[in-house]
This record gives C-alpha cells, structure tokens and sequence, in this order.
C-alpha cells in the first residue's frame, strides 16, 4: 500500500511540472551578470557595493581626467546598475523575445527571435547580426543561461 502511495505521488509531481517551453514565457529581469567568473552585475546591495568598490579602486587614477569624484563615479555605477536591473526580457509563446529597456523617457526594446530544446538544455537567441545558442536551467523563479565564460541569471518578473 505504502508502494501505491508514493508511486501515486511521484505521478502527481510529475504531472504537475510544466515542460520547460511554457516555464520560459513570461516577462524576466537580470538578477546577476558574470564574465569569466566576474560579477558585473547584480541585485543584491552587498555584490553591488564589491562591483562599485572594485570599479573606483581601478578607476581611481583616471577619475580627475574624467573630471569625476569618487562619489560622483559611485553614484553613476549605481545608477548604470539600476538601469540593467530595469531591462525586461519577455519570452512570448510565439516564440518572440522583447528586449525592453523600461526608461520611460527613452523607452526601447528590441524584438528578437528563440527556440528553445529542453532535451540539450539549450535556449538559441536569434538577433539581427547573430544568432546566440547558450545552455540553460529554470530553477523555480529563476532562469540561468550560460554561453561560454558568460553566465546570466534572471528572476522572473513579479505581475
């Protein structure tokens, strides 16, 4: 009886799960960039001040030819981070991508292809000048998509 049991809700976890292609529609925003194991990018306030301190350390020599203080530079690093947390990705069932920016002064988006192939984990991004096939995971509300030394990783968007 106890073998019935859990046979019967392995089936009902199963049956539950959405297929990957329905998972990945919807609207997504960055939740951390990295390069070559570097976060450039993230939402988290704790990496965010690394990312600065890390910038204004290197930059330090450069910001009087800039005509730029630390502060001044700490806040446009800030400010150059809210912005990307602020870009949408929107995966439509038609297999149409918005790439949105939402600034509403300069409000952009582009509009691009995908397929996806849950078999090889693999999500193929066609834009205008080339065409991007990175590996992907969707892990509850995040979706993390890695091609070469770049990782991506998004959090759904909240409705």
């Amino acid at each position: 009886m106890r073998h019935l049991l859990f046979l019967a809700l392995v089936f009902v976890g199963f049956s539950c799960t959405k297929p990957d292609s329905e998972l990945l529609v919807g609207k997504w925003q960055f939740s951390r960039i990295s390069s070559k194991g570097v976060t450039m990018v993230s939402d988290n306030p704790k990496e965010q001040k690394v990312i600065i301190d890390k910038a204004v350390k290197e930059m330090k020599d450069k910001l009087p030819l800039m005509n730029m203080s630390e502060a001044t530079y700490r806040q446009a690093m800030k400010d150059d981070i809210s912005l990307m947390l602020k870009v949408t990705f929107e995966f439509m069932k038609d297999s149409t991508l918005i790439v949105s920016n939402n600034i509403p002064q300069k409000l952009n988006e582009s509009r691009w292809t995908y397929k996806i192939n849950p078999d090889r984990k693999e999500l193929t991004i066609d834009e205008k000048t080339r065409t991007i096939v990175y590996k992907y995971q969707i892990i509850d509300n995040r979706l993390i998509i890695s091609e070469k030394k770049d990782k991506i990783e998004f959090i759904k968007a909240k409705k």
